[in-house]
């Protein structure tokens, strides 16, 4: 072992909102924790910008009130719902419905992923038993010969441990070299992103839009206003499609916002602020193992991207958070192994994957435009329909029921005996 060898607990390797969360849910164990990032930081990252209720809730349980401080930087707008466009053009707005116990002054807000991660590592700089290591490319991530340590190391680092965070996003190096993961091109989704300013027309209340355009399904172009009038837009794209259609994703954006009957006069006097950018999401979560012998996947490392709606945030924050709890078990039980770990892909499986299997039936649905179309029309036609699909957007239980074909029977028959057989 090199001579120059530095001695951690805890190395986390991607500085990401999973890491990130793992590193500040640690800080205050004491414990000496490496937050290694191959690029500067805070960097540039492809995203949505869209922060949801799931970040909110991960963030008022970050230490020294992070949600408060959070609220008062620059930069964040506050948004109260959802607009979905169905293929047939007709609108449901559908507003996020807060839970009894909610304290959050606001259920979700649009903050630029730059500005996200600025804050988050700034709660980091807190603390001075973590150790942040930017523009640190990790080459090699391995079990040392008598299993008690696990060795990363890089062109001009060489740390050891006693666990280590795979927080490394899509294509993980730590997923490949300690779980034997590889790239699956039918898990991915790939999304292009552009800032535009001057688009008119949004929600007074601010709601993030989803289209779902024909050509699209079963993704859907995304519309996310922010501060200073301008808007987050972008849409995703299986691999196939982009084969099919002989066209890059970016192409295709352009086309749809210059083409679109709904989206061009929206568009004809915005300005596209920079360069249109893509980027890959891994949406294959598919009960893999996310753990082993002193190491954990936590966010798009472990493929936690919701396959319906993108988001991807919310989950890796809360992944990082069940990491940190069960690495502090491992350090009090002094068992760092793939059995005591175990409960880690355990917890996920039930708090996040639970969530992505519903949504992966729910896409299925999105994939029939007939279908889409009819469950708009129903549901602006009757109020408590549409209350119990807002019901549906925020509570897991209740979503479940967008998979049940006899609901939309029901929608048929009945309208008003749907909404009053689905109570939560």
């Amino acid at each position: 072992m090199p001579a120059d060898v530095k001695h951690f607990d805890v190395i986390i390797i991607g500085a990401g909102p999973a890491g990130c969360t793992a590193a500040l849910k640690l800080a205050s164990s004491g414990l000496k924790i490496a937050l290694v990032d191959k690029d500067p930081l805070p960097k540039e990252k492809v995203c949505g910008d869209a922060l949801s209720g799931t970040v909110m809730d991960v963030l008022r349980r970050l230490p020294e009130d992070a949600y408060t401080s959070f609220l008062q930087i620059p930069g964040i707008l506050p948004s109260w719902g959802i607009r979905f466009v169905a293929p047939g053009s007709e609108i449901l707005d559908v507003p996020f419905v807060r839970k009894k116990n909610d304290l959050t002054p606001v259920p979700g807000v649009t903050c630029k992923r730059l500005e996200f991660d600025r804050f988050l590592l700034s709660r980091i700089d807190k603390y001075p038993n973590v150790s942040v290591l930017s523009g640190t490319h990790t080459r090699n991530v391995e079990l040392s010969s008598s299993g008690d340590l696990i060795i990363v190391s890089g062109d001009n680092f060489h740390f050891d441990g006693k666990v280590v965070i795979g927080a490394d996003g899509l294509n993980s190096f730590v997923a490949r070299q300690l779980a034997g993961h590889k790239p699956d091109s039918r898990n991915l989704c790939l999304g292009v992103r552009g800032y535009y300013k001057g688009v008119s027309r949004f929600h007074p209340d601010n709601f993030i839009e989803l289209h779902f355009i024909r050509e699209l399904l079963p993704n859907y172009l995304w519309i996310f206003p922010m501060q200073e009038g301008i808007s987050n837009v972008g849409l995703g794209l299986m691999p196939a499609q982009v084969k099919d259609n002989h066209s890059s994703p970016a192409a295709k954006l352009e086309e749809i916002l210059s083409g679109h009957p709904g989206l061009r006069d929206r568009f004809s006097h915005a300005q596209l602020i920079g360069k249109l950018e893509t980027h890959g999401l891994p949406v294959g979560y598919d009960n893999r193992k996310i753990s082993g012998t002193r190491f954990l996947l936590t966010g798009d490392a472990a493929s936690l991207v919701d396959p319906f709606t993108g988001e991807g945030i919310g989950n890796a924050m809360l992944s990082g958070e069940i990491a940190a709890k069960h690495i502090s078990s491992a350090f009090e039980q002094n068992d760092f192994s793939g059995d005591h770990f175990s409960e880690y892909d355990r917890e996920i499986s039930r708090k996040i994957g639970q969530e992505i299997r519903l949504s992966k039936k729910i896409r299925k649905f999105a994939a029939y435009p007939g279908l889409f179309n009819f469950v708009v029309k129903k549901s602006n036609s009757s109020n408590k329909l549409k209350d119990l699909l807002c019901m549906m957007y925020s509570d897991a239980a209740m979503r479940k029921k967008l998979t049940d074909p006899w609901f939309y029977l029901m929608m048929v028959i009945d309208p008003l005996k749907t909404s009053s057989s689905y109570k939560p």
